[in-house]
């Protein structure tokens, strides 16, 4: 590029510059479309395109090579579009930009500095100040869409100073600007009324004195705003259908998006938002706020039955943090009730209940409207993505939130929710609303499909097809777990339990030898809901001795993307592998026990089918749904379809962080690391590791039942009843 202009002569002049040079990586990133408009560009247009870039210094030494925290320079491109420098340091890395490219490199030169950055300065600047670009914007697919904006800051009357602070080029600062179609005419109608109100909430838009550009805003992070005692706080929200990270800002009134940022101004940024932020009128309660919202729709139209309730949320004397199912988590349960008919009940403590009723039963509406209601509590984001937040629901469950990679969750009532990053913080005059895509307290799945679609239960499932598919009459335990009509207490082991088992080998090999072993789970979105999975892992598997390694050595499918099953073969490796002279090399302290071998085989082995059968068996019982908050503490025998006693010991009144559960059979020990998953026939908890010993490997299959087991299961019975009531 810089080859087709006649800059090159000027670069290897006497005269100091600073060059801010995109790399290669970036170039090749334009889109098509883009890079046929840098070629279409003429000998002038592409020379002022390069200029942008370049900031000349005169002819001093020893300034090229700094950069300055909120710093500006004036490029050498037409009309002297500015170049904002910022310099932070973020977990423990110093980080330097330029209008939001970050720079990777800098390369002294004899007359100067080429920096190199992360991406190009192709966006068209505004000649403008950023009042000028509010009232009449310059920018090529920008409308001129901030009429309402604008009003507002003309009918201040006397408080020019902020249109003054918006056109002063001396100055900097970063406008965060709402189009017209995010200010619903009620807002600017109560705004006319509200000069100060109308006031503060223009300047919660302005950060004074600092440029933001949405490559510099870290999620969490609170910068303050024009407005005394007010702060902003940014957002990075994963977008999972375009792979990428949509960024938020927000103050009072939940999550505005950016849907079009990092607009230069001749003094700062601008970036246009989908909300009018902070504003929020007196008498907009958590009632009124969900009656306006559609995703609030059918919670507030179920909140009008109980007039108590509603008049609660109404009252501005209340503080309440509600959570709010949104329509299509309301859809889930109606379409269980319509898949499951009048066995579509729940088996909680407090009420047994049929799905989806709750237009007739007053007293499952009730319960369901308290679970999802705090009272007494500001609940925002920053609280609920701390791991281990609890709070208390008007209904009397514990509400227990957990943060795992880009997702928030919420248990209570024997059901997890995701709560919806983009809605969350709606704020009201009396407390928060937050969206959650689960109605909590009501199941909507089978135990089978809990199993097939919690992403923490992916190789159970896949364990417990692979033996379905060997034989479908004899290991069929997976769709006796979609039957209604029974209820049962299954104790699954989460991935990392089948993980430690068969990534055991990776111990003692090199990493490509692990490799070998099949793809990566990188792109398949399995794992734990938090980091309670792994430190399970570390404190109560101390029979396995390892560490997880994040290699999946058995989901292999062919090209039509079916399961492909080559355990014969792996195992074959195994054994191959340990008598390899290679192993003679490797430390001997990393021999496998005999019980590490055991469970290996028990996995890759063709022939162990019936045991591995055998052994996730012994992880169910047969009725009743055994809730762990109902058994009393200390240990409570059980009777599993394997016709085994296992005994589930408790510690604590209620599931968290300061109590202690335990499975047990024999010598193997499981911690519960996610007790009481509600499901329509019964309940999951979540175990690690897997429940098993060596002698399995000698056992017969508990499939078909004998006289004795079926009098075991009798027992199993009479004795799950009694523990579930006894409290």
């Amino acid at each position: 590029m810089v080859d087709r202009t006649n800059i090159k002569q000027t670069l290897q002049g006497t005269q100091q510059y600073m060059f801010f040079a995109p790399n290669d990586t970036v170039i090749a990133s334009l889109s098509s479309q883009a890079r046929q408009r840098i070629n279409s560009l003429g000998g002038e247009d592409l020379l002022d395109k390069i200029k942008y870039h370049m900031v000349l210094i005169g002819t001093s030494t020893g300034e090229a090579g700094t950069i300055l925290d909120q710093d500006m320079k004036r490029s050498m491109a037409r009309n002297s579009p500015p170049l904002f420098f910022a310099r932070e340091n973020f977990m423990g890395k110093d980080h330097q930009y330029v209008n939001g490219a970050r720079i990777e490199k800098i390369w002294k030169a004899s007359n100067g500095a080429v920096y190199v950055i992360d991406r190009i300065f192709w966006e068209e600047p505004s000649k403008q100040s950023a009042w000028g670009f509010l009232t009449k914007p310059d920018v090529p697919n920008v409308l001129d869409q901030f009429n309402k904006f604008e009003s507002l800051f003309t009918k201040l009357g006397g408080f020019e100073d902020l249109e003054q602070k918006l056109n002063d080029i001396d100055d900097k600062l970063t406008l965060f600007l709402p189009q017209d179609d995010y200010i619903p005419s009620e807002i600017m109608t109560r705004l006319d009324r509200e000069g100060l109100a109308r006031k503060d909430s223009l300047m919660a838009h302005i950060i004074p004195h600092k440029v933001y550009y949405s490559s510099m805003m870290r999620d969490m992070e609170e910068i303050e705003t024009m407005k005394t005692g007010d702060q902003i706080t940014f957002r990075q929200i994963y977008n999972r259908d375009q792979n990428i990270f949509d960024t938020y800002v927000s103050n009072r009134n939940g999550l505005a998006k950016i849907i079009k940022g990092n607009i230069t101004v001749m003094n700062g940024v601008v970036h246009i938002i989908d909300k009018y932020m902070w504003y929020i009128p007196e008498d907009y309660t958590s009632s009124l706020v969900l009656n306006q919202e559609p995703e609030g729709s059918e919670f507030s139209q179920l909140l009008a039955k109980d007039e108590r309730i509603k008049d609660e949320l109404n009252d501005l004397n209340r503080v309440v943090t509600t959570f709010v199912p949104t329509p299509a988590a309301f859809e889930k349960l109606r379409t269980a009730a319509s898949e499951q008919g009048s066995t579509a009940i729940t088996d909680n403590d407090r009420y047994r209940v049929r799905v989806a009723n709750f237009e007739t039963n007053r007293t499952a509406l009730e319960y369901m409207l308290k679970l999802h209601i705090v009272e007494g509590v500001r609940l925002t984001s920053r609280e609920i993505r701390l791991d281990e937040t609890t709070a208390r629901s008007q209904a009397g469950y514990v509400l227990r939130f957990r943060h795992f990679e880009n997702d928030t969750y919420i248990d209570g009532g024997h059901q997890t929710a995701k709560i919806i990053e983009s809605k969350m913080d709606i704020g009201t005059s009396n407390g928060y609303i937050h969206y959650i895509d689960t109605v909590l307290g009501f199941p909507y799945r089978t135990a089978k499909q809990e199993i097939e679609q919690n992403p923490r239960l992916n190789l159970l499932h896949e364990e417990l097809k692979l033996l379905q598919e060997k034989d479908p009459n004899k290991f069929n335990l997976l769709e006796i777990l979609g039957d209604t009509n029974r209820r049962f207490t299954i104790f699954a082991p989460n991935n990392t339990a089948f993980e430690r088992i068969l990534n055991l080998t990776c111990l003692r090999y090199e990493e490509e030898v692990c490799a070998d072993y099949g793809k990566s789970r990188q792109a398949t979105g399995t794992g734990a809901l938090t980091g309670q999975d792994e430190e399970s892992s570390n404190n109560y598997n101390a029979q396995w001795n390892t560490d997880p390694f994040n290699q999946d050595p058995y989901n292999n499918r062919d090209n039509e993307g079916q399961l492909v099953d080559d355990r014969q073969q792996e195992l074959d490796d195994l054994n191959n592998r340990q008598t390899n002279e290679q192993f003679g090399q490797k430390d001997q302290t990393q021999e496998l026990t005999y019980q590490q071998r055991a469970a290996q085989q028990l996995l890759l082995d063709n022939r162990k089918r019936a045991q591995l059968n055998y052994v996730l068996e012994r992880l169910v019982v047969e009725n009743p749904a055994v809730y762990l908050d109902n058994l009393p503490q200390g240990d409570s025998k059980l009777y599993t379809m394997s016709g085994e006693q296992i005994t589930v010991y408790k510690r604590g009144e209620t599931y968290g962080t300061d109590n202690f559960y335990q499975v047990r059979f024999g010598n193997a020990v499981a911690r519960i690391v996610h007790a009481d998953i509600g499901v329509l026939n019964g309940v999951v908890h979540i175990v690690d590791p897997l429940l098993f010993e060596p002698q399995d490997l000698m056992r017969v299959s508990g499939a078909s039942y004998t006289i004795s087991s079926i009098l075991t299961v009798l027992l199993s019975i009479l004795a799950a009843w009694g523990l579930i009531y006894q409290s």
